[in-house]
C-alpha cells in the first residue's frame, strides 16, 4: 500500500467513524465510553492489567482522531 491509499483509507475510516458518532446517540455513546475508558491513571493491579487499560484508552483515543480528521471533534 503506497502512502496516497494509506491515506484514502484512513479518511475512509474517518469518515465511517464520524458517520456513527455524530449522532445524538453516537455522541452519547462516546461519552459513556470515555466514562469507562479514558482516564489519566491507567494503572492497574498489574503489568497485563495495566496494558490492558491502556488498550481500552487507546481505543477512543483512536476514534476521536478519526472525528478530529474529518473535523468533527472539539
Amino acid at each position: 500500500m503506497n502512502r496516497a491509499e494509506a491515506i484514502e483509507l484512513i479518511d475512509r475510516k474517518a469518515h465511517t467513524v464520524a458517520e456513527v458518532f455524530n449522532t445524538h446517540a453516537g455522541k452519547e455513546a462516546l461519552r459513556v465510553l470515555r466514562d469507562m475508558f479514558d482516564h489519566d491513571d491507567c494503572r492497574g493491579e498489574s503489568v497485563e492489567d495495566t496494558y490492558y487499560r491502556l488498550g481500552q484508552r487507546d481505543v477512543i483515543k483512536y476514534i476521536e482522531a478519526l472525528l478530529r480528521r474529518v473535523g468533527d471533534y472539539e
